[in-house]
């Protein structure tokens, strides 16, 4: 485990949130908890020896009153980044990471499909929760969804090739994810997160769809406001 007694818990902070490309994912409540914290340590989270092309660190801030706070960070070596470099992501939770590839199954998935999924049994509603209520777009699922998914015993995320009209790489950030939810009768439920950066002041948004093809039609729309070639 690493600590840098040198470095502040706040300066720390602020450098993480610098280089991640989802800093608005640790909100300001949070931040500010963190940055008052008497010390913070990193701690590498189990990379394989081989496995020099991504890698997960635990940032933990011991807090005045004596407990405990971490984010998450994932790190990943893209061969589109314009400068050859990792890609940083952080998120409140380890289990909040999205799978990298995988392949699109479809909204609703045969029973053999539900099977291979990775599925995580714990809090499932409670995700459905957090992605729910930071999805920015008018018009995302709402209390009926979440009434469909409180009885949710399972959860799985995987991000999915590159939608039509989404910029590469090098372009604007824009990714479209997968979540999965197993229902208590052996049903599927998927809703797809769109995360982009396609807004007029660049800032880093969430929307959530229904659909493969609401998503699409957001970048479609997103796109041609920024005037960006598909």
């Amino acid at each position: 485990m690493g600590v840098t007694p040198e470095v502040s818990p706040a300066r720390h902070l602020q450098v993480l949130l610098a280089r991640v490309h989802n800093p608005r994912a640790v909100p300001g409540r949070v931040r500010a908890r963190l940055s008052d914290a008497l010390l913070c340590e990193v701690e590498p989270q189990g990379t394989a020896p081989g496995a020099v092309r991504h890698g997960t660190n635990r940032h933990t801030f011991l807090l005045a009153d004596g407990s405990v706070e971490s984010l998450w960070e994932r790190w990943q070596f893209d061969a589109d980044h314009p400068a050859g470099g990792p890609r940083f992501e952080v998120r409140l939770r380890e289990e909040e990471f999205r799978a990298p590839g995988g392949r699109h199954s479809g909204e609703h998935a045969p029973s053999a499909a539900v099977r291979r999924r990775p599925w995580s049994c714990r809090g499932s509603f409670d995700h459905a929760r957090r992605l729910l209520r930071r999805a920015a777009n008018p018009g995302r699922p709402g209390e009926e969804t979440l009434r469909t998914l409180s009885g949710a015993c399972g959860h799985a995320i995987t991000q999915l090739p590159g939608l039509r009209g989404c910029p590469p790489a090098r372009h604007p950030w824009c990714t479209l994810y997968e979540h999965a939810f197993l229902l208590s009768d052996g049903a599927e439920v998927c809703l797809y997160e769109l995360e982009h950066d396609l807004t007029l002041d660049g800032e880093l948004v969430c929307e959530v769809y229904p659909d493969v093809a609401g998503a699409g039609r957001a970048v479609d729309r997103h796109a041609r406001a920024r005037s960006v070639e598909p």
